[in-house]
């Protein structure tokens, strides 16, 4: 082999290797921090089985190990009619003051152990950080097995909803952790005592809220439920007769009707909007994808990237000013930190009165720009990955 084709082989393999992040993490997607995205190997990838992953990455996991903190870990059990073709629901569990791994077998009983694949999420001593880390560990996932989006329900329980609930509140509502999750069950508890969960931020998501009998839990529980359903929002509210902490078996037939009729029920339209998606050609088509009531995420940062690439791409400066002000009137538009729609909003923010809303859409870096001034461990200059 010549030197010509040596040179020419070493600039191919750099382009691949250029090329090799955007490609895993997609349009779509927040982008992937885990080092290695194939922690999930395919030989686990069987039907009933549970496994358990560090993912060192994410911090250490100090919530009931102070003195002998260990690794991040995401546990996962898939059903046992599970099939690596099928793209199957997923509940992510966020634990509380117990042992998390229990709840497998919980979720297994609410689920009949059919279809969904369960996937608990440690965090670490900042509670809040648990929808952070199961946003990560549904990239995880997905690298490994087809999910199906629309049907991603993030779930927790005592300290685990306290950690769901505050990811509500702005600083970290705005970073997107609770984006990708397309449905919410928040079983007894916010330690906080004030509503956070609202219509507005939920965006047309269903929300169920479990509460416990131990008095403080349960009235938040129920009182968040009723000012989003007065609002006009999509939320549910069903007591439990035990303590919280025996999350107790009397409510699994309740929980599974809800998924039925406000998760499963609507996966029709999902299909739907993913079969427009890939057919369109045209901006108008994008536009019409936005303007969809479907709180379908995913699917949105995709139509919105394309969309703003071909405004980028188009030569006439009428056209493309007259494509760019379709964008101002449309609610909801998507956010997330996925790098070709950060590249594409870079370029949005160079045209003229575009600068307020791509200061909407835009977000900082969720896994290493600290939040200012806010507590436990979240102080400016603060690496999350030592908490």
């Amino acid at each position: 082999m010549n030197n010509r084709n040596i040179l020419i082989l070493i600039v191919l393999g750099m382009v691949l290797l250029a090329a090799a992040p955007a490609a895993q993490a997609g349009l779509h997607c927040l982008p992937i921090i885990v080092e290695d995205p194939k922690l999930i190997k395919p030989e686990q990838l069987k039907p009933n089985a549970t496994f358990h992953i560090s993912v060192p990455v994410l911090g250490k996991d100090t919530h009931r190990t102070r003195g002998h903190p260990t690794d991040v870990a995401m546990s996962v059990h898939l059903p046992e009619n599970y099939d690596p073709k099928r793209a199957h629901p997923v509940i992510v569990h966020l634990g509380g003051g117990q042992d998390e791994r229990k709840f497998v077998g919980r979720w297994q009983s609410i689920t009949g152990n059919k279809d969904f694949i369960v996937m608990l999420a440690g965090f670490t001593s900042m509670l809040t950080s648990g929808p952070r880390n199961a946003s990560q560990m549904v990239r995880v996932l997905e690298a490994a097995t087809p999910i199906k989006h629309g049907a991603v329900i993030l779930a927790g329980i005592s300290s685990g909803s306290w950690g769901m609930h505050g990811n509500f509140r702005p600083q970290f509502y705005d970073r997107g952790y609770v984006d990708t999750f397309d449905a919410f069950i928040f079983i007894a508890g916010d330690n906080e005592r004030d509503v956070i969960v609202t219509k507005d931020k939920l965006r047309g998501r269903p929300a169920l809220f479990v509460g416990g009998n131990t008095g403080g839990a349960f009235a938040i529980q129920k009182k968040t439920s009723e000012e989003i359903a007065a609002a006009g929002g999509d939320a549910t509210f069903i007591p439990m007769m035990h303590h919280y902490s025996d999350f107790s078996r009397d409510v699994d037939p309740k929980i599974m009707d809800w998924i039925k009729t406000k998760v499963l029920a609507r996966q029709d339209k999902y299909d739907a909007f993913d079969k427009k998606l890939s057919a369109a050609t045209k901006g108008d088509d994008y536009i019409d994808l936005l303007k969809d009531a479907l709180p379908h995420w995913y699917g949105k940062c995709v139509a919105m990237t394309k969309y703003l690439t071909m405004a980028q791409q188009e030569s006439d400066a009428g056209k493309r000013s007259a494509m760019l002000a379709k964008l101002k009137d449309i609610p909801n538009l998507p956010k997330t930190t996925g790098g070709q729609y950060q590249e594409a909003l870079k370029w949005l923010k160079t045209q003229s009165g575009y600068e307020a809303l791509v200061k909407t859409l835009a977000l900082c870096n969720p896994f290493l720009d600290p939040i200012p001034g806010y507590f436990n461990g979240y102080a400016p200059g603060t690496n999350f990955r030592t908490r």
